[in-house]
């Protein structure tokens, strides 16, 4: 779920591609992911895949009207594509269109903008302060320390992240390594 997570905080609109016919065995993940798409396109809709992309895109929708709108004033909608055939290429790009348009008139294009720069901010953040701790002298040995207390059930893992993070701020640091 994290990377599903990630990845619709760095993108402005977030298209599902679904093969035809990856039908019951993916339908876990599918509905953990629809929930975040903005616009689902089934892909490669012709040939011998023609007739099981039509139900896909029946079985998507139906699965769509049941869940909450993602944004105010859009629904996400389901589309069938080939590019082999050109079939709805343009109509999908007309999609992605009136997505931006409806989002920018609502306002919620630049508030999810900022959104977006604050998480990746506090992201970046936490990945700085991880190297950093993972990087420091006294942290190391008390990791080692820890993760054996943790093993054998001697601290909670809140109790060992408190000493580890207190250890780091008592600790001196080398002006190099905050660099």
């Amino acid at each position: 779920m994290l990377l599903k997570v990630l990845v619709d905080d760095m993108v402005d609109m977030f298209v599902l591609l679904c093969p035809p016919g990856a039908g019951d065995e993916l339908q876990g993940i599918k509905r953990g992911i629809m929930e975040m798409a903005d616009l689902v396109v089934i892909t490669k809709a012709d040939g011998a895949l023609a007739k099981p992309a039509r139900q896909a895109k029946v079985q998507i929708t139906q699965a769509l009207q049941l869940q909450r709108p993602k944004h105010d004033g859009w629904r996400t909608g389901a589309i069938r594509v080939s590019s082999l055939e050109g079939m709805n290429v343009d109509k999908t790009w007309e999609l992605m269109n009136d997505f931006r348009s409806n989002m920018e008139e609502s306002g919620e294009w630049e508030s999810r903008r900022i959104q977006q720069r604050e998480t990746w901010m506090w992201n970046q953040v936490q990945d700085d302060l991880r190297t950093r701790l993972e990087n420091n002298p006294g942290v190391k040995s008390s990791l080692r320390h820890f993760r054996s207390a943790l093993e054998q059930g001697q601290v909670t893992p809140r109790e060992a992240a408190t000493k580890v993070v207190e250890e780091f701020l008592t600790a001196k640091h080398d002006t190099d390594m905050l660099t």
